[in-house]
């Protein structure tokens, strides 16, 4: 069972452990083996360290180096050209999902980075089926060992806030006096009714789904007893998700409310019908995390920088309990009916909500403030606890003879000012502009789109490339020149402290990487695109949360925890590599190690205890 924690640095689970809010991790600490902290690829992102992660194989290898990829190969696509990092189509290297099914064992993808879509993996067991049945065997049972779910590829309805008492009408049409307000969500029309109780006062909330004028009741609230809906399926062409509401606020004169829409979206993966909606109702919904869209804009009212006094905080925490809450039903279904061997789980809560605050929050950010620092790091670590809580529910359902681990992608710093590295190189003459504001494929050395850290030659190897084969080095000499000039014109800081060669980064360049790979100083980020300016503020009172760096940085060192069967009680393992990971588990588990994984076992039992 592999759990994953997007976002979570290992020098915050450190503080968080000595704090003594994370019990469970505190009992893989104590019980199993871990890593004092995990160096990830390049650049520290959650494409690139899941990949890493499930192949146990470096960016240059196994193809993923960036949220964002080129696209290959080189001749046939230009180097602007890009697609997500977060897809199957383009891992090179095989996942450890893909090996279990190699061998023999059955596999769960609640969610994994590159799981979607399911095409290749599916192709791969048509190929094994097709050997199994020439060699005489048993091939029929292979497509159902094989379960892969994602719910981040199509949205059906964004989450939204209602607030407007005067967008209400009132209603006497369902027998009972009322306020109602009439709403689509994708090809659903519900209503929304606040009925008029015998006293006077408004209390309740009933949700009914409009069809052919008729009214079919879907869900019902109360303030302040019942919050939360029952979920509703909603639909959005032949895509189907659930949709929850929340009640987070109602005043008896209706003189005000705050009712929460969630953020639906579809399933999609491979799994047959009725085992992936006995699943989705088992855990009542995808992610709902409305951090950026909703709180941080004030529509859970005003947030702490904003002067509030915690509601909104609240309100935020009790979705971020309920989305946990929905990971642990889900994973306690599986393993109860998916009867699986390898099982994979993750949430971006984490990493979203450190985005937003970490400048605040980062004792070496430049944006850091200590008195509202004091006042976000509950709520920050709050999050760590109801992840926590949902580890500890993975660990009762695993059950003493399953081997847990626990990871993250990647760390987390804070920053103030974002610097625009195809500005200094618009400004060397080495990068040219289409329009003013995008980067021209004529330009001799660029930021790519799919890599805001580095810089690629536009050489000839790449479709419509302009830099020939004996011009490479003197392209670069410029670059590295141009970049470590660089200064903040308001401070005279060097916004880049050292440029790297690929050949200077594990597993760095490669046809989908950089040729150079930049290291920024302190409080900066580099930013994707082309700015007007060299250097912007982010917010001016948060600064932002980032990662990205070189994964040697130590706010960018992950997690990794292990608990199982015979693994070595309480064993620090030091410092270890993202490519450790799944070459360790692997054998211990009976599992065939990915093909190209070139990662150290670790060794996590006891030395002369057999593997299984």
């Amino acid at each position: 069972m592999i759990v994953s924690w997007d976002g979570a640095p290992d020098w915050v689970v450190d503080r968080l452990l000595d704090e003594g809010r994370l019990p469970n991790v505190a009992r893989m600490k104590a019980q199993g083996a871990w890593a004092d902290r995990v160096v990830m690829g390049m650049p520290s992102v959650t494409a690139v360290g899941h990949a890493v992660l499930w192949t146990g194989a470096w960016p240059a290898l196994n193809g993923i180096t960036g949220n964002e990829v080129p696209v290959l190969p080189r001749k046939d696509h230009t180097v602007v050209e890009t697609r997500s990092g977060f897809s199957s189509d383009g891992l090179l290297a095989e996942p450890v999902w893909l090996s279990a099914l190699k061998g023999g064992r059955s596999v769960a993808l609640l969610s994994a980075t590159q799981s979607y879509p399911p095409d290749p993996y599916v192709a791969a067991i048509r190929e094994m089926m097709a050997a199994d049945e020439k060699a005489g065997r048993d091939y029929r049972a292979l497509p159902s060992k094989f379960i892969a779910l994602s719910g981040f590829e199509r949205q059906l309805s964004a989450p939204k806030v209602y607030a407007d008492v005067r967008a209400l009408v009132d209603s006497k049409r369902l027998g009972r006096e009322g306020k109602e307000l009439a709403i689509r969500v994708a090809d659903d029309n519900l209503l929304i009714f606040f009925p008029r109780g015998e006293d006077g006062t408004y209390k309740e909330c009933a949700i009914y789904r409009v069809e052919d004028d008729a009214l079919k009741f879907a869900a019902y609230m109360s303030y302040p007893d019942i919050k939360f809906s029952s979920p509703i399926e909603i639909r959005k062409g032949a895509d189907w998700g659930l949709l929850s509401f929340s009640l987070m606020s109602l005043t008896p004169d209706m003189s005000s409310f705050l009712l929460y829409q969630g953020d639906c979206d579809a399933f999609l993966g491979h799994c047959d019908e009725a085992r992936l909606r006995a699943y989705v109702f088992a855990a009542g919904g995808f992610h709902d995390l409305p951090i950026r869209e909703i709180y941080a804009k004030g529509g859970f009212g005003p947030t702490l920088w904003q002067g509030g006094g915690g509601e909104a905080e609240e309100r935020l925490l009790l979705l971020v309990e309920r989305d946990f809450e929905r990971l642990s039903q889900g994973f306690e279904h599986a393993m109860r009916f998916f009867d699986a061997d390898l099982i994979t789980h993750y949430s971006p809560a984490i990493d979203t909500f450190g985005h937003l605050v970490m400048g605040v929050l980062d004792p070496s950010s430049p944006r850091h403030n200590q008195d509202l620092a004091n006042e976000l790091w509950p709520v920050y670590a709050r999050f760590y606890e109801l992840a926590d809580r949902w580890l500890g529910r993975v660990l009762q359902a695993a059950g003493p003879t399953s081997i847990v681990a626990l990871v993250s992608d990647h760390g987390m710093e804070g920053i103030a000012r974002r610097v625009s590295v195809n500005r200094i190189l618009v400004d060397a003459g080495l990068a040219v502009t289409a329009d003013g504001r995008e980067i021209s494929v004529n330009s001799l050395a660029l930021s790519p789109p799919w890599m805001d850290i580095g810089v690629v030659v536009n050489d000839k190897s790449w479709k419509d490339g302009v830099v020939d084969a004996d011009r490479r080095s003197e392209v670069l000499e410029r670059a590295k020149a141009a970049l470590l000039a660089a200064k903040d014109p308001t401070t005279g800081t060097q916004l880049i402290r050292r440029v790297y060669d690929a050949s200077e980064i594990v597993g760095g360049g490669g046809d989908a990487g950089c040729d150079l790979y930049l290291d920024f100083a302190p409080g900066y980020e580099p930013a994707g695109g082309l700015s007007d300016k060299l250097v912007v503020d982010a917010d001016p009172v948060l600064g932002a949360g980032t990662h990205g760096f070189l994964p040697e940085r130590r706010s960018m060192n992950a997690i990794f925890y292990a608990l199982g069967p015979g693994i070595t009680k309480s064993r620090n393992l030091g410092v270890i590599q993202g490519v450790d990971v799944i070459p360790s588990l692997c054998p211990l588990a009976g599992i065939p190690t990915p093909r190209d994984a070139v990662g150290r076992n670790l060794r996590l039992r006891e030395p002369g205890e057999e593997e299984w």
